[in-house]
């Protein structure tokens, strides 16, 4: 990964010390022009077949949030005093996303830099209202489904409380609700639904959970990072596949939903929402001991890029309810061509009811290596996301594939038929992931993740291969 990196940036001109004499602008642009073709040549290679990799595929859209950005780069919200209209764009970009999830006057909530961060502090604000009701610190847990996103995991460990991971049905991936309920007790903070998971693409029974939950005085967290600008279009062109999932649901009380997936918006950007403000109050941290003046924050960092909100509110307003439902009709219809397409492909096989689905399509194979079928795939310029326990792929359909679902089932077609006839031919990137999934100590495969990582993401490191 990280000789690549160096293989594929080696025409851009590198630094390992600042400059004794500023280079002149011309050159910097030049240098950041050149970085720019790279990368776009990556990922619009084949017109973009990377699974929910780029969402936005509107060209006026994105100059236009370009422009925005570049327009508020001094922007900090931080000093509410002075950048009023980035704040106020802030307060809007939460206002629509709250109606848009049917989120009533006392809903209210605030913008975070991605799902990671709006998940740590919904974690962090269930974990605090919990101590404030008297329940014992060290004993503080939280309950969800192994599909849930990892972030939860993550949010756990930083706050140091305890997680119940609970799989879910085999048959249709969705949460385990009987086992999930069965778990709770006079120290659980909240559970987590997901609109849809990540992995299997599918809703989970929120309103039973929420039910439940309500009677026991638990909170639920409906995780929408992922669909929440695509689930409440869904409904509007009148699918009948998509359950109640957002504040319509009584028991529900908190949603996060990334405004930089489906929103079209910059990224870094998110939205986490609280069904009332004294939820919302336990996420914010305030200092009154302070030498150096009263502080208060609603978000981890103190400092935000302003350019950021400002790009998003300009994303929300320019594509309006007809933008985005006329995109999520493309992407659902296209999703509904490769999954009728899918069926008809001996030897390909859903992971869940594909009822079910509407952007996002896990598969398997029966009779030859997923994993190898993965790599075949990229030979035709499509690169799917790998998936364990099942071992298998999905395709999360994002506006860059509106219209190619003909073309994704031809792929796949010849991609199964070619593992099939020479499995030899496949053989550079399966044997990875097929020995992780093997591997029953996941202690070996974390250590795996770790030392990847630290090789990519070491600046010094990297810049050795360079």
């Amino acid at each position: 990964m990280v000789a690549n990196m160096g293989a594929l940036t080696g025409a851009v001109p590198k630094f390992t010390e600042i400059p004794e004499e500023g280079l002149p602008a011309p050159k910097v642009l030049d240098a950041l022009n050149t970085a720019k073709k790279i990368e776009e040549k990556l990922w619009k290679q084949g017109g973009n077949t990377n699974s929910g990799c780029v969402y936005c595929n509107n060209e006026e859209h994105q100059k236009l949030v370009s422009t925005a950005v570049s327009m508020f780069t001094a922007s900090n919200p931080l000093h509410s005093d002075v950048f009023v209209c980035t704040r106020r764009m802030e307060a809007e970009i939460i206002r629509m996303t709250a109606n848009m999830l049917h989120g009533g006057p006392n809903v209210c909530g605030l913008m975070s830099s991605g799902g990671t961060e709006s998940i740590i502090l919904a974690t962090k604000a269930y974990r605090d209202r919990a101590v404030a009701m008297g329940k014992n610190p060290n004993k503080i847990n939280i309950i969800i489904s192994d599909t849930a996103h990892s972030a939860y995991v993550k949010a756990a460990q930083l706050l140091r409380m305890k997680v119940h991971r609970v799989p879910v049905n085999v048959a249709d991936k969705t949460a385990d609700l009987a086992t999930m309920c069965s778990l709770i007790d006079d120290n659980t903070a909240f559970m987590v639904a997901s609109a849809p998971a990540y992995p299997h693409g599918v809703i989970d029974d929120i309103p039973a959970m929420a039910h439940h939950c309500k009677a026991c005085g638990v909170g639920v967290h409906v995780d929408c990072c992922l669909g929440g600008f695509l689930l409440p279009f869904f409904k509007r062109l009148g699918y009948t596949n998509i359950p109640p999932f957002d504040f319509e649901v009584d028991g529900v009380t908190s949603v996060s939903c990334d405004t930089h997936k489906y929103g079209y918006g910059p990224k870094g950007t998110s939205v986490l929402l609280f069904s009332s403000s004294s939820l919302r109050e336990h996420v914010i941290f305030t200092d009154s001991l302070w030498p150096g003046g009263l502080y208060a924050s609603p978000t981890l960092p103190g400092s935000r890029p302003g350019s950021l909100i400002v790009g998003t509110w300009a994303a929300m307003v320019f594509r309006g309810i007809t933008g985005y439902t006329t995109a999520a009709k493309g992407i659902y219809e296209t999703a509904q061509v490769i999954i009728k397409g899918m069926s008809a492909i001996p030897n390909v096989k859903f992971v869940t009811n594909p009822n079910k689905l509407t952007f996002l399509i896990p598969f398997t194979t029966e009779k030859v290596n997923i994993f190898q079928v993965a790599e075949a795939l990229q030979h035709k310029g499509w690169n799917l996301n790998v998936l364990h326990s099942p071992n298998a792929i999905h395709m999360c359909l994002t506006e860059m594939h509106i219209g190619r679902g003909e073309e994704f089932v031809q792929a796949l077609e010849w991609a199964v038929g070619a593992v099939s006839a020479e499995p030899e031919k496949f053989m550079k990137v399966s044997p990875i992931y097929s020995s992780a999934a093997k591997l029953g100590n996941r202690d070996v495969v974390a250590t795996m993740l770790s030392d990847v990582i630290g090789a990519s993401d070491v600046i010094g490191a990297a810049l050795d291969t360079v």
